[in-house]
C-alpha cells in the first residue's frame, strides 16, 4: 500500500494519509480492510521517510499482517517500485492501493483478486458521466471526445507479481513516468481487466474530499 506522499497540496501538519476521518486515522482504515480479508496475507506499506521513525512500529504492532515499512520514493511510481522489490512468487498476486482511499469495500477487492487470478491484471473504473471536452492552453474548447468508451481508474489494482514487477523495471529503465500502475503494466503490453468502480471509492486530496468522505461513511454507517 503506497502512503509516500506528503500531500503539499492539503496544507496540514500531517501527511493527509494520518490525518482523523470520522475519529479514526485515514491510512488505519485502509489498513483494517486489508488486515481482516482471508484473501491478503502480507501487507507492505510505504510512507513519507520523515514519519518512518514516529509510525512505522506502532502500526505494525497493531496490524499483525504489516511484514514491512518502508520509506517511499520521490514519486508514487518510485514508491511502488521499492515495494515491488521484495521477492514474491511470480504467479503471486499483489494488490497496490492508494492509502488515502479509505472507503474501498471488501467486495471489491473480492471481484479484482478474482479478475486478476483469471487475465493477470485488474482494475476498478468508473465510467464517465460528464460531458468531456479537449480545451487549449488558454481554457478555449477545441473538440468534444466521445465519453462513452472512457473510464475513470480507481485503486486498489491487482497484478500478477511477476507481471508488474518486470513492467515497473522496464518502466524505470526507460525510463517512462506514470501515474497510475495499469498504466505502467500496459507500456510493457499488459491487458488490464476493468471491474466496477464504486462512486464512494474517493481519494482524498483536499479537505472537500475529506468532508465527502465523512459524509458517505456516515451514510454507509447509517444503512441497516
Amino acid at each position: 500500500m503506497t502512503a509516500g506522499g506528503v500531500g503539499r497540496r492539503f496544507r496540514a501538519s500531517l501527511p493527509k494519509q494520518f490525518l482523523p476521518l470520522a475519529g479514526i486515522p485515514i491510512v488505519d482504515r485502509v489498513l483494517r480492510l486489508f488486515e481482516d480479508h482471508p484473501a491478503i496475507d502480507d501487507i507492505l506499506l510505504t510512507l513519507p521517510g520523515s514519519h518512518l521513525a514516529d509510525h512505522a512500529a506502532d502500526l505494525q504492532e497493531r496490524f499483525p499482517k504489516m511484514c514491512r515499512v518502508m520509506a517511499g520514493g520521490d514519486t508514487r511510481q518510485a514508491s511502488v517500485r521499492t515495494a515491488l522489490a521484495e521477492p514474491m512468487a511470480p504467479d503471486g498476486l499483489v494488490c497496490i492501493h492508494d492509502a488515502v482511499r479509505p472507503l474501498v469495500q471488501a467486495a471489491m477487492l473480492d471481484a479484482l483478486l478474482e479478475a486478476a487470478a483469471r487475465d493477470g491484471a485488474a482494475a476498478p473504473a468508473l465510467p464517465l458521466t460528464d460531458t468531456v471536452a479537449e480545451a487549449d492552453g488558454e481554457d478555449r474548447v477545441l473538440r468534444y471526445v466521445d465519453r462513452r468508451p472512457l473510464r475513470a481508474l480507481q485503486t486498489p489494482q491487482v497484478f500478477r507479481y511477476g507481471l508488474i514487477h518486470a513492467a515497473h523495471q522496464a518502466a524505470a529503465a526507460a525510463p517512462l513516468d506514470f501515474t497510475d500502475d495499469t498504466a505502467v503494466a500496459a507500456a510493457a503490453g499488459c491487458t488490464i481487466r476493468l471491474v466496477p468502480g464504486d462512486p464512494s471509492n474517493i481519494k482524498i486530496t483536499t479537505r472537500d474530499d475529506l468532508a465527502l468522505a465523512a459524509h458517505l461513511l456516515a451514510m454507509r454507517e447509517e444503512r441497516p
